[in-house]
């Protein structure tokens, strides 16, 4: 077998366990093993040993045979390898049922698009007479406050009353006492004169009632507005609370011709609107009145520390 090679071993090329350390490699074929066939520096030495690749013997003429080994399986039969896929014999549907061996059962598909919604017509649901209806007009409380929260007030249908200013989480509650509580001393420490405003809010375009509570900073912003009296209802301003000045500053402007236009056709409340508005906020009950307001209910439930238990 031409081509082949083995290996050479002298005495010089084995290790102390046993293994060699070096080969020199020689032509398998060659029958002849003089000296002057060895590689040089080898045909002085005696103890040359021969190795060949296993499964080969020498026959005749020197000549490398391959010897029959028992523990290799058999070659494979040539009519199973006629396909890479296929086995001989089967048919196209055999055969891609083998190729699709291993390959999921469900392959990805694509997205199906989204189904539109079927249109609805709604001509025969149109509710008649909404075009006649109209907004209510409610005449509320407000506190208008704050940098550019522009209104326009009007002194000279203010209405003044006793009452509470009762302070919840995120607002006020203007309550107004009137009847039997005007004489209880429980509930009249606690009051103080408020004075309600109607004002036209220029947010909103609506009027409201702006309440005044007539402490000190209350007083002044009044005194204020008094004084832009004489330019109703042409002018707006704002409220800003001065935390430094501990006081209320109040900011004014002259109106425009076209918001000299829009408050000329504003219908400002009269003293019997303003009332009706504020009926709601009013208490003549001790009982009603502790039961709107949390602190007096809390003031009616206590008592003095070291009295008798009633």
């Amino acid at each position: 077998m031409p081509g082949v090679w083995g290996y050479v071993m002298n005495s010089s090329s084995v290790s102390t366990n046993g293994q060699p350390t070096r080969k020199d490699r020689i032509p398998e074929n060659s029958a002849d093993l003089s000296p002057e066939s060895l590689p040089p520096g080898m045909g002085d030495n005696s103890e040359v040993e021969v190795t060949r690749p296993a499964g080969l013997t020498t026959g005749s003429a020197g000549q490398s045979q391959p010897s029959v080994r028992h523990d290799i399986p058999p070659a494979p039969d040539p009519a199973l390898d006629a396909t890479p896929n296929t086995i001989a014999g089967e048919t196209s549907t055999d055969a891609s049922a083998h190729s699709n061996l291993g390959a999921p059962s469900n392959p990805l598909q694509p997205i199906p698009p989204p189904k539109t919604k079927r249109a609805v017509d709604l001509t025969l649901a149109v509710l008649s007479g909404q075009n006649k209806l109209q907004a209510v007009e409610c005449l509320a409380v407000q506190e208008i406050k704050g940098i550019g929260a522009m209104f326009t007030p009007d002194l000279n249908a203010k209405l003044e009353f006793s009452g509470l200013v009762y302070k919840r989480k995120f607002d006020k509650v203007y309550q107004i006492i009137n009847g039997p509580l005007l004489d209880d001393p429980r509930i009249m420490k606690h009051a103080s004169l408020i004075a309600f405003v109607p004002a036209y809010n220029w947010s909103t375009f609506e009027v409201v009632l702006r309440p005044v509570k007539k402490s000190g900073p209350g007083v002044r912003m009044l005194a204020a507005f008094e004084k832009l009296q004489a330019h109703f209802p042409n002018y707006n301003l704002y409220v800003d609370w001065d935390e430094d000045r501990f006081r209320h500053d109040v900011q004014w402007t002259m109106l425009t011709p076209q918001e000299q236009e829009v408050i000329r056709q504003v219908k400002w409340p009269t003293q019997e609107q303003i009332i009706s508005a504020l009926n709601p906020l009013a208490y003549d009950n001790l009982d009603d009145l502790a039961q709107a307001n949390d602190n007096i209910r809390l003031m009616l439930r206590s008592q003095e520390a070291g009295s008798p238990d009633r």
